[in-house]
């Protein structure tokens, strides 16, 4: 079942005197700007997919049976941007149109700003051109992709991956078996939580790992300093890193590790028991930077 909603009148409330920031311009008008809120449930699915233009998007795991969509749209000129929802086979895909031509002193500009809450264990997969992004405990399987805009990603999920252009990732207390999770420009933040794997790539922006479990952690960094604490005992850390220092930190007194470590230009500290046939594996190159290997 398809449905296609234009907002028009009910909740509605106009706004002057708005100022738009965005795309590196802040621009101030006197102006109409129409705010909508409306809110509406469906019946629990397996998935959800939303996909949204504009706006800010939180989705949220929740002790229910059902899925709560809240909206809060607002716009320029006479016409709402167009919303499609559709309920087929287990999924409910939510997808928010765009501003189309319409014109409002010069400026066409629209945005939605979404609050869903999901059944725990519900798989999440949410797109986004221009607008932040949180996914908090929902305990399946997330899939975040957004061109511009910051992603924080929290508590317990059945596997993450994660990817935006230009924003940084936060993963706060994030669990689950899989975390992957990329940025072209930004920094990635992950605090506490536990993966059996984690892989984190950005090119350019600050990778931090701290107080987080895990089994197997990849870093690939292209300009930016990596900084590592381990929360316990690990299998293996592999760390690339082209311009910028890294430094890994173990659990005090663990070990050995085979430590392998090669940099162009840069000082190697390693302080660490080490051990060629140890089980942990500990692998650092960079371009360009320092390397310190020791304990927390």
């Amino acid at each position: 079942m398809q449905q296609r909603t234009r907002w028009a009148g009910a909740g509605a409330a106009t706004v002057a005197a708005l100022a738009l920031t965005g795309c590196d311009m802040d621009v101030d008008f006197e102006g109409n700007v129409t705010e909508e809120t409306r809110t509406d449930s469906y019946a629990r699915a397996e998935v959800l997919e939303l996909t949204n233009q504009d706006g800010a998007t939180t989705v949220v795991g929740g002790d229910v049976s059902e899925i709560t969509v809240e909206r809060r749209l607002r716009y320029t000129g006479d016409t709402p941007p167009e919303e499609t929802v559709t309920e087929q086979d287990g999924t409910l895909a939510i997808t928010a149109g765009d501003c189309g031509s319409r014109i409002a002193l010069g400026i066409a500009w629209c945005d939605i700003d979404y609050v869903v809450t999901v059944p725990e264990g519900t798989a999440v997969s949410v797109g986004s051109a221009d607008g932040a992004i949180t996914v908090d405990d929902t305990g399946g399987e997330v899939t975040v992709v957004t061109t511009d805009g910051e992603v924080v990603v929290t508590g317990t999920v059945e596997k993450l991956d994660a990817t935006t252009r230009d924003g940084v990732l936060t993963l706060d207390q994030v669990e689950a078996d899989t975390v992957t999770a990329e940025t072209v420009d930004g920094r990635i933040e992950a605090t506490g939580g536990a993966a059996e794997t984690v892989a984190l790539a950005n090119r350019d922006g600050r990778v931090r790992v701290d107080g987080t479990e895990f089994g197997e952690l990849d870093v690939d960094s292209g300009d930016g300093t990596v900084e590592i604490t381990a929360a316990t005992a690990f299998d293996r850390v592999d760390v690339k890193a082209r311009d910028g220092g890294v430094t890994v930190l173990t659990p005090p007194g663990a070990g050995p590790y085979a430590v392998t470590t090669s940099t162009g230009d840069g000082a190697v500290d390693v302080s660490v028991p080490q051990d060629t046939d140890a089980e942990s594996v500990i692998r650092v190159t960079t371009v360009d930077g320092a390397i310190t290997v020791g304990e927390a």
